[in-house]
């Protein structure tokens, strides 16, 4: 970790000391005033008060690289923290998220992909030979975690070949794509389309995809819940992957996994024109699902603001919890003095 990043970690972290410090000194505030007046104090039955709680929210201290962000937390169905979450980017391999999703919804997990030579050679080594054969279910897993541009070219082309009932892989390639936008509006985004299954650029002007930080985060959300199996494997540094010849030892693309307790799944993006890009559910606590999200920021700035992230988004949840009994206990002071 480089000094200029030990830096912004410690002094978000000192804000986050100060802001905690804050609300337990009030707290304490209220425990000392309760305590001289409930002797002779009628208590009074309180009324429900529908009223937020306010407290500093700890995200406004953040600095980040990402051109957008987005923060969701699940349980709740709410944004806990956006930053130009409706601008539209470039999506780079976070497309492959749309890429699982859609082979699923199209085929059986267990449909035979052959690899064809052609398929080969859109990334530097993906280690993948012609004539390899992988289950649909084994190469989503391989795609995912590698984030392998062939494998995803090879998923397109039969699956939308398959769906399309044609040996015109073009053809397929060009239903899957079709097929990937359908189904991104059936889920409820907005901002988002797809140009390939890859997320390469095209060129040096036009991207493999876009979209928004809010888009990615509902995708997401769609891809844990509903293939949590698939997208478990993204949240291991390593796994093996066999076809019908070869053992295939698949390292993870997303550094930061060891720093990210209760990852469910992740998904790592990198081209010229977007920029880095991070996407991570995890779970905060044993039922509060979290999703974050960082476009256009640096290859290496996406992992460190993704773990700023949810740094912050542990000291929001203490603030908050802070803030919540300082309301109840100022209620409860509130009916004691009366």
């Amino acid at each position: 970790m480089s000094e200029k990043t030990k830096k912004r970690i410690n002094r978000l972290s000192f804000w986050q000391n100060v802001i905690t410090a804050l609300i337990l000194a009030d707290s304490v505030f209220l425990f000392f005033v309760i305590e001289q007046h409930w002797k002779n104090s009628t208590v009074i039955p309180l009324v429900k008060q529908e009223v937020a709680p306010v407290f500093i929210s700890p995200y406004i201290f953040l600095k980040l690289e990402a051109k957008s962000a987005a923060v969701f937390d699940g349980k709740q169905n709410r944004f806990l923290y956006e930053y130009n979450s409706r601008k539209q980017l470039p999506l780079a391999s976070l497309t492959k998220i749309m890429t699982a999703i859609t082979a699923l919804s199209l085929v059986s997990a267990s449909t035979t992909i052959p690899f064809d030579s052609s398929f080969i050679g859109h990334e530097e080594v993906s280690g993948i030979n012609a004539k390899e054969t992988f289950s649909l279910h084994d190469l989503l897993k391989l795609m995912l975690v590698r984030s392998s541009n062939d494998s995803a070219f090879a998923i397109a082309s039969v699956v939308g070949s398959l769906t399309e009932n044609t040996n015109d892989l073009a053809v397929g390639r060009k239903r899957f794509v079709s097929e990937m936008n359908k189904i991104a509006k059936k889920i409820g985004v907005r901002e988002t389309y797809f140009v390939n299954s890859t997320g390469l650029d095209e060129n040096g002007d036009i991207a493999g995809s876009y979209g928004s930080a809010q888009d990615i985060v509902k995708l997401m959300d769609f891809a844990v819940q509903n293939f949590g199996e698939i997208f478990k494997s993204t949240t291991e540094e390593r796994i093996d992957i066999y076809s019908s010849s070869t053992v295939h030892h698949v390292v993870n693309s997303n550094k930061s996994i060891r720093n990210l307790p209760g990852l469910v799944g992740s998904k790592t993006g990198y081209t010229d024109l977007a920029g880095g890009n991070l996407a991570i559910t995890y779970m905060f606590a044993t039922d509060t699902p979290i999703t974050v999200v960082v476009l256009g920021s640096s290859k290496n700035g996406r992992f460190t603001d993704i773990e700023m992230l949810a740094s912050t988004t542990k000291a929001y949840f203490m603030a908050e919890n802070e803030a919540i009994l300082k309301q109840r206990l100022s209620a409860l002071s509130d009916a004691t003095l009366q």
